[in-house]
């Protein structure tokens, strides 16, 4: 379900779509094996908003993508695929620290899927305001039409909540129009905080985009069943 708001407003002459969040390097064990006793690993990026951006870039849309992301090999793996589709990645900061990791099992038959996140104290969750000096913030955000954030932006960890805020404030007086996801994922750790946390972005936004199964959860709308909620990102 989707929730338009702000549809008056004139379209900024513009044409880039800006996504902000954390990369992943996705690793799967071949076919359907487990991860204990795997003998190999397919890698691949992961992360909601990067996987954003390489969408819209593989249908032809302008997109770039920000993050704070590992000065080291883990850090070029996530970023070599993305420009491979044409995602501008020029402008992510690049700092000491490690890549998150989302290790997926493949369900076969009865076994559901199974996924596990390790990305505690990950290169992202260090992202600071100071990372975001005039002259990123206008080759960002100069040229964009529309920012695009999401509710595992506000619940991966405490410390980027700063930065972001900037980059959907900038947004905002620049003409900017501005999306969230609030897509739950109630294995990050300030999960519970995402109602709280998103409020005012729900509040300013161009456009939401909302499960009904968050709703339930988050109690936007009547007590429910919230139904499966995870997956790999």
């Amino acid at each position: 379900m989707s929730v338009a708001t702000g549809a008056d407003r004139p379209v900024p002459e513009r044409s880039v779509i800006v996504t902000v969040g954390e990369g992943l390097l996705r690793l799967t064990p071949p076919g359907s094996a487990r991860l204990p006793g795997a003998h190999a690993l397919q890698v691949h990026v992961g992360g909601a908003e990067a996987n954003v951006a390489a969408g819209l870039a593989t249908l032809g849309v302008p997109a770039r993508w920000f993050s704070r992301v590992a000065a080291n090999p883990t850090g070029d793996a996530l970023l070599r695929p993305l420009t491979a589709l044409g995602v501008d990645v020029r402008d992510v900061v690049r700092a000491p620290g490690r890549t998150g990791l989302v290790l997926v099992e493949d369900g076969a038959g009865v076994r559901p899927t199974r996924v596990t996140y390790d990305r505690a104290d990950s290169t992202f969750t260090q992202l600071h305001p100071s990372d975001l000096g005039e002259a990123r913030l206008e080759r960002l955000l100069g040229d964009a039409a529309w920012l695009h954030l999401t509710g595992i932006d506000l619940t991966v960890a405490d410390a980027p909540l700063h930065a972001l805020q900037v980059l959907w404030d900038d947004a905002g007086r620049r003409g900017v129009r501005r999306s969230f996801d609030v897509n739950l994922r109630s294995t990050l750790p300030d999960a519970g905080r995402l109602a709280e946390r998103a409020a005012p972005y729900l509040a300013q936004a161009d456009l939401v985009f909302l499960a009904e199964r968050d709703a339930r959860s988050l109690s936007f709308v009547g007590a429910g069943p919230a139904g499966d909620e995870e997956e790999p990102h």
